[in-house]
This record gives C-alpha cells, structure tokens and sequence, in this order.
C-alpha cells in the first residue's frame, strides 16, 4: 500500500478480530476492511467490511494483487480519485 500514494492503511484489533484498514486519503468516507482468511486450505485476503463480507480479494502470497483491487474499488480504475 505504500506504493500507492492515494491510500494508507494500517493494522486494527476490533471486537475480537484482526484486519487491515484502508482509506483513500481525502475521503474518510471510502474506507475498507480487509482479514485473511483461510479458504481452500491456504490464507486468503477478504473483505472484512459491509455486504462483501468474507467475499475473498485474492491469496495472501500475491499482496501486489490485493492491492490493486484496493486501488480500483477506493481509487478508481484509471488509478486517479474520481471526481
């Protein structure tokens, strides 16, 4: 996520559980959770926020990947904050 100059992010411990927070900066409002879990047997990124739920992002050993749906779902597809 460092990579990205329009998000940040950083570890959480909630109401039992441990997961990711994400925000685009300038707008507190686009903010996501994402957990790993584990899904056929091995530790995958899911969303940990809203009607998503549990809905995996990808395997926990392609980070770069996770973070690439992050940017497209809180940024936008062209990698520039929409309007």
């Amino acid at each position: 996520m460092a990579a990205h100059p329009l998000l940040a992010g950083g570890v959480v411990h909630a109401d039992g559980h441990v997961f990711l927070s994400v925000v685009r900066y300038g707008s507190p409002a686009h903010l996501v959770r994402v957990a790993v879990v584990m899904a056929d047997g091995a530790p995958h990124y899911a969303w940990h926020t809203g009607e998503d739920h549990g809905r995996i992002i990808g395997p926990a050993d392609d980070p770069v990947g996770a973070v690439g749906v992050l940017v497209r779902v809180l940024v936008g597809k062209a990698g520039t904050c929409p309007g």
